[in-house]
């Protein structure tokens, strides 16, 4: 019995020793990934910007742009600092959306328009060397054709070597549009007269409806122009720019005659215009 017990003792003795081994085993491999694994946590990142904010979700504007022009653009900064101390040691990659993609813009650095711009945040060995990108977001000239004002979520995205987020609502208004038109036309004409005078530098579109009117193309400011069809019968030209203080005249064919149109028949053709940076 007693060397039953005893052989019990060994064991139980050698069974404990085993648990603990394992458990000594087990804590060492953690602390080793986790060794492995800490350079790449974001807290030991830093992505920041003068504008955009991070857990961000849509909502009302976070800034308002007002007298906004053609040329005019949004200046972002995008930082691998919070502040003055601290910085990255690594790159950070990065690319910039508008409205989740679907609003296209452009880049000094890009000089194009697309639906994105992907760049690299250098990495930083000292604090006195840390880095920051100067973006401006170019937004299309005809981004508020039509309207007064419009809002534009701009996102930007870590890709690697984490993944994180900023982003900011911007309402852009538009500036004084800078330009008049009239219409003149009568009964049995079988035209109407359109003059359009540009008070600062302009960047003009005719738009109007196919079944009903139609732009005389004779006119050498249609020359070389590509209309654009919209929806239904609804069509558009983009004209030259006028410069402060020049005019252009051109004539609407009419398909009815009788009609009389002027000014306020919008539903049937319009000047619409986006003052232009010199």
């Amino acid at each position: 019995m007693k060397n039953i017990l005893k052989n019990k003792k060994i064991v139980g003795a050698i069974a404990v020793v085993s648990i603990l081994f394992i458990g000594l085993f087990a804590y060492a491999k953690y602390i080793e990934v986790q060794s492995e694994d800490q350079p790449i946590k974001a807290r030991d990142m830093y992505f920041t910007s003068n504008y955009l904010l991070e857990d961000n979700p849509s909502s009302e504007a976070d800034y308002t742009l007002s007298n906004w022009i053609a040329g005019d653009s949004i200046g972002l900064k995008l930082k691998n600092f919070p502040d003055a101390e601290r910085f990255t040691e690594v790159p950070i990659d990065y690319t910039i959306i508008l409205d989740g993609g679907a609003t296209s813009f452009r880049t000094e650095a890009s000089g194009a328009n697309d639906t994105s711009y992907s760049n690299t945040l250098a990495a930083s060995d000292v604090k006195t060397r840390q880095t920051t990108d100067d973006i401006n977001i170019i937004l299309p000239d005809d981004f508020l054709s039509g309207v007064e004002e419009r809002k534009v979520r701009v996102k930007a995205t870590v890709t690697a070597p984490y993944r994180y987020e900023l982003s900011a609502d911007f309402l852009i208004k538009k500036a004084a549009s800078g330009y008049t038109y009239s219409v003149e036309d009568s009964a049995s004409s079988p035209y109407a007269k359109v003059t359009v005078t540009a008070d600062t530098a302009t960047a003009l579109t005719l738009s109007w409806s196919n079944d009903t009117v139609a732009p005389d193309q004779t006119n050498s400011i249609f020359f070389g122009k590509t209309i654009v069809n919209g929806i239904g019968d609804a069509r558009s030209i983009q004209l030259d720019t006028l410069n402060s203080g020049e005019s252009i005249v051109f004539y609407m064919l009419k398909y009815r005659p009788d009609e009389v149109y002027t000014n306020q028949s919008a539903d049937v053709f319009f000047v619409s215009g986006l003052a232009v940076n010199n």
